[in-house]
């Protein structure tokens, strides 16, 4: 224990004391209030919004990749998700909306069945598109195998591919995944 002075009347008093004996001055502490770790206020913060905010993006990809090319053909140009003209493209953008509004409302149960629907549809649709593409290149092999120009058809017919759109869904759904079970476990 230190001697210290008071402010009101100078005499000296213990440090410990909660006023001055002398005068009834209260004893203001020299410490300032222990406020709390701002770092350890971000972490929480990050822990609870990063798998909102991871989610949101994966499923604004999945939204996204619907209207970018999904295949592209020589000289046809390429043909998107959404504007395919069976309906698979609303499926997939509706899934997206729905996983949003689960993330946004912090339902990571919820977001996880569009992810799920949109995933199956989208692996269904690669390996049909797919199919389909190998399916093309061999019945032009075998109907233009006396053609002079066979080989100018199936260099073209080599060249249709996938393109971008469905890459981008699938990371977007991949995102969701992540962002879903993130979610689940910080609760």
């Amino acid at each position: 224990m230190a001697l210290i002075s008071c402010s009101e009347c100078g005499r000296e008093m213990s440090d410990a004391a909660t006023a001055c004996p002398h005068c009834g001055m209260p004893l203001i502490p020299t410490s300032p209030p222990k406020l709390p770790e701002p770092q350890q206020d971000v972490m929480s913060a990050i822990a609870i919004y990063f798998p909102m905010i991871l989610g949101q993006v994966g499923a604004c990809l999945v939204a996204l990749g619907t209207f970018l090319p999904f295949v592209q053909v020589p000289l046809a140009g390429s043909l998107n998700y959404f504007n395919n003209a069976q309906g698979d493209g609303l499926i997939i953008l509706a899934c997206a909306a729905l996983a949003a509004v689960g993330f946004t409302f912090k339902r990571f149960k919820i977001a996880l069945l569009p992810a799920f629907i949109a995933g199956a549809l989208l692996a269904f649709d690669v390996g049909l598109t797919l199919s389909r593409i190998q399916n093309i290149k061999e019945e032009l092999r075998s109907a233009l195998a006396d053609n002079p120009y066979a080989d100018l058809a199936t260099g073209l017919a080599e060249t249709m591919q996938l393109s971008i759109g469905p890459f981008v869904i699938g990371i977007g759904l991949i995102l969701v995944f992540v962002a879903a079970f993130r979610g689940k476990q910080a609760k």
